[in-house]
Order: C-alpha cells, then sequence, then structure tokens
C-alpha cells in the first residue's frame, strides 16, 4: 500500500483547496489551477534538507572556503524568506485559504497559520512605504548576521594544545588538519575555539575531564577578550560591576584575567 506522507497529504489538501478558492474561480482561465501556494508547498519540503544541511557547515566544517559558502548560503536564504514572506498576492492566496477553516485538517490549519503569522511579522498590513522599509531592514539584519558570523569566526584565533591520544574521539579527518607544535608542544595538536572545532570537541571528546578543559579555556578566553577590548576603549582597569556579588572563586578568576589583560596591555 502506498505510504502517505505528512508532505503528500498537505500537497493533495493545498490543491483542492486553492482550486475551488475564490481567485481560482474567479481566474480567467478556469481550467488552469496552478497556484504559487502549491509549489510553494512542494518547494518548502524539498528544500528543507538541503538548506538546513548547507547552513550547519558554517558551524562544523574545519575547512574555511566551506564555513564562507555556508554562510553566503544562509544569508541568501534569509533574504530570500523576507521575499517570499512579503509578497502581497501570495499573502491573498493563503488567507483565502484560511477562511476555509472547515475544510483543513488540523495539520495543515497550523502550516496556513504559521505562514500566515511570518507575513504579519513581514509588514502585510503596513502601508506600502512602510512595508518596503520593514523589508529593507530585514534584509540589512540579515546581512549583518552573516557579517558577525564571519568577524565571530575570525576573531576566535585561540586554542589548546593536547596530545592525539588525549582527543580520542575525534575524527582522523579532522586531526590531520590541525596545527602540529614544536619545542614544548612537540607531538601536540592545536585545538582551536573557531566554530567547528567547539562544535566538535564538546559532543565527540571521550575524556570528560579533556572536555572540562577545553570547554573552561575556551570560556575564560572569550571573556578575557571582552574585558580586554572593553579596557583598552577605557583605559583604565576593569573591576567587577558593584551590583554583582561574586564568591571566592569568582573573585580569584576575575583577578586572574585582570591579570591577564595587563599582561597583554
Amino acid at each position: 500500500m502506498p505510504k502517505w506522507l505528512h508532505s503528500r497529504v498537505l500537497r493533495a489538501e493545498c490543491g483542492i483547496l486553492l482550486s475551488d478558492s475564490p481567485k481560482s474561480r474567479n481566474s480567467k482561465n478556469e481550467d488552469d489551477k496552478t497556484s504559487p501556494v502549491l509549489p510553494f508547498v512542494q518547494a518548502e519540503n524539498e528544500l528543507l534538507h538541503t538548506r538546513k544541511l548547507l547552513e550547519s557547515y558554517q558551524y562544523v566544517s574545519p575547512a574555511d572556503d566551506m564555513r564562507k559558502a555556508s554562510n553566503e548560503a544562509a544569508r541568501l536564504f534569509a533574504e530570500y524568506d523576507v521575499k517570499i514572506n512579503s509578497n502581497k498576492d501570495f499573502f491573498v492566496l493563503i488567507s483565502a485559504v484560511q477562511g476555509r477553516k472547515e475544510t483543513l485538517s488540523t495539520e495543515f490549519q497550523r502550516w496556513v497559520d504559521k505562514l500566515i503569522l511570518q507575513f504579519r511579522r513581514r509588514g502585510l498590513g503596513l502601508e506600502s512605504a512602510d512595508r518596503q522599509h520593514l523589508q529593507r531592514t530585514e534584509v540589512e539584519l540579515g546581512e549583518l548576521k552573516a557579517a558577525y558570523g564571519e568577524n565571530l569566526e575570525r576573531g576566535q584565533q585561540g586554542g589548546v594544545w593536547f596530545t592525539e591520544s588525549e582527543l580520542d574521539g575525534i575524527s582522523d579527518k579532522i586531526l590531520e588538519k590541525l596545527k602540529t607544535g614544536n619545542g614544548e608542544n612537540e607531538g601536540k595538536v592545536f585545538l582551536t575555539f573557531s566554530h567547528a572545532h567547539p562544535y566538535t570537541g564538546l559532543r565527540c571528546l571521550e575524556d570528560s575531564e579533556i572536555r572540562k578543559k577545553y570547554y573552561v579555556a575556551n570560556a575564560l578566553d572569550w571573556t578575557a577578550s571582552k574585558l580586554y577590548k572593553r579596557s583598552s576603549k577605557a583605559k583604565h582597569h576593569v573591576e567587577p560591576p558593584r551590583s554583582l556579588k561574586l564568591d571566592p572563586l569568582c573573585h580569584s578568576a576575575f583577578h586572574h584575567l585582570q591579570k591577564w589583560i595587563s599582561c597583554r596591555s
């Protein structure tokens, strides 16, 4: 027997409802049942897996060019979302479908309601000038988010030296691409704090103590970098906020960071 997956049910229901919608009945070509909505439902289902896969490389790929390409793909997808969810004609069609609640299944009704909400968040219902301003703002936010990801990647240059035996659980494909040490770090490899390595390391490292060491070092490096930037701008020592009550351990860690900042100044 054929399997009716939820995506196929949605496609079938969407085709039936839209063929009987007011806009379809008033169409000059009554035999033309093609609408912008049915292809959208099909494309959404088919694109979902590919999109998530393409966007995931910016977080997990050890290759710099792959991460940049993935970041650019995420930006283009975000721009596409803004355009498709700001299409007034598409909004009218979906609204016509939503108005026929008695013929919708629970699952399909949820999909329609979710899509209508996305339209309203993109400014449908606003004046034309306000809607265009909102669209430009959404696109700009997507570009800023992509730029932030690139800048964050460049700024995370720290890391920890480990022996290969300490990195049990990390795949050989990643290990062979790590920087190798010399001198006091002879026989070790450098696991960085860039996006790909923390994600892989904290998930795959078998030794809990190694995971803890790497996590703490990453957190201290990030905090120290933020404090250093603030102290450089303010040109004075960084002190704990007076409103915070820090326990002795936190005070010790904070003053350790202060000393580290002083050495870098």
